[in-house]
């Protein structure tokens, strides 16, 4: 009788720390979700400042040049028409 008092006992505290465990990992995975939504944020930010500073950056170069830029833009046009065309 003594032993099948302690089985229960064991069994109570062992589904009182299943439970606990069940609540600490989800306290943990909403955790986790917070950090990589808030990494992903300074991620998306980032990558939107650099193409602004690279759209800048070749406007900039397109200003400067507007020749040498158009030359390019219809050397490049001429290469994919030939591609284009060859398929």
């Amino acid at each position: 009788m003594a032993e099948e008092q302690d089985l229960r006992q064991d069994l109570n505290m062992l589904k009182e720390d299943m439970a606990k465990l069940r609540s600490d990992f989800a306290e943990f995975t909403q955790k986790l979700l917070e950090i990589g939504r808030a990494e992903a944020k300074v991620a998306k930010e980032r990558l939107l400042e650099r193409g602004r500073r690279t759209a800048e950056s070749v406007e900039q170069r397109i200003e400067e040049r507007p020749l040498i830029s158009l030359l390019i833009a219809f050397i490049i046009g001429l290469l994919l028409g030939r591609l284009l065309d060859r398929r």
